[in-house]
């Protein structure tokens, strides 16, 4: 179930649930989140509810990032806290048509993709 998680195949993934006793790991989701497959990391918190992101270092791809920036704020509002430099909860690899999402990081959260301080 990871792997059809971190492809984005939501039915496979769907059917793993269904027919296998397994189940999936936090790996999945992280992975989802990463590749920015929403519609597998929605499906997967709905069902998964437990995964914390504060634990891990979460980094985001393109395409679709601002859509998970955005699912990532309504469910886990605390990822954007800025605790510990060295250690980040959330890194954000950008394109130069991701100036929405960089734009509303520092309008929503003060914080600035490329890490200097606003």
């Amino acid at each position: 179930m990871d792997l059809a998680a971190a492809n984005g195949h939501l039915k496979v993934v769907k059917w793993l649930y269904a027919n296998r006793t397994e189940g999936c790991t936090v790996k999945a989701f992280k992975k989802a989140m990463q590749n920015s497959h929403l519609c597998v990391a929605w499906w997967l918190h709905a069902r998964f509810p437990k995964w914390n992101p504060s634990i891990d270092t979460l980094q985001i791809q393109s395409p679709n990032q601002f859509d998970i920036l955005l699912f990532l704020d309504e469910h886990f509002p605390n990822i954007y806290d800025i605790q510990d430099y060295d250690q980040p909860i959330l890194a954000v690899v950008t394109e130069p048509d991701d100036r929405h999402a960089m734009t509303w990081m520092r309008e929503k959260h003060n914080i600035n993709i490329d890490g200097r301080d606003p």
